[in-house]
């Protein structure tokens, strides 16, 4: 279609071509594909800002990954809340629109952990996108993330539970 267009402006600006029907169908076709392919490349733009998005969103999960993968599991410290959107922040923006996130006050009370903090923010970015992915493109969902305290004797555990509205896994499977 650029090509046509740029072949008729070509004939249109060449002053060997004579007013007739021809100039006019020229010019008509000029008229009518100009927006045509305005809208397209608008179209196009609009894609590839989208693809750009997600190319920069699996980037970030492989990167964090990759440097899982190449570490001796550093044991960190770090909030149960920061965890959680450190989490968050690797889900890529579009999945992530799929669902209210609803952060119970009990993240930020649970206080500090100490644990292989990368290997933590994969399991619960894996968990959040599960969550994404079954709920339907245009749809809202809703996930809730809290946590609790359990105490036994002088151990302390941290029971993290992400709840959501989505279709879950057929009993049969």
């Amino acid at each position: 279609m650029v090509d046509r267009l740029e072949k008729a402006r070509r004939e249109i600006n060449d002053q060997s071509v004579e007013a007739g029907p021809h100039r006019a169908d020229l010019e008509r076709f000029l008229q009518l594909a100009g927006p045509a392919i305005a809208a397209w490349t608008g179209s196009m733009l609009t894609k590839a800002v989208n693809v750009d998005g997600g190319l920069r969103a699996i980037q970030a999960m492989l990167q964090e990954q990759s440097r899982f993968a190449s570490t001796s599991h550093l044991v960190e410290r770090i909030a149960v809340l920061d965890l959680v959107n450190e989490a968050l922040r690797l889900v890529p923006p579009d999945l992530l629109a799929r669902l209210e996130i609803v952060r119970d006050p009990s993240l930020e009370a649970a206080g500090t952990l100490t644990l292989p903090r990368i290997a933590m923010v994969q399991v619960l970015q894996n968990l959040v996108l599960n969550a994404c992915e079954a709920v339907r493109p245009g749809d809202q969902g809703l996930m809730k993330i809290r946590s609790s305290l359990l105490h036994t004797g002088e151990r302390r555990t941290l029971a993290m539970d992400f709840r959501d509205d989505g279709i879950g896994i057929p009993t049969e499977l």
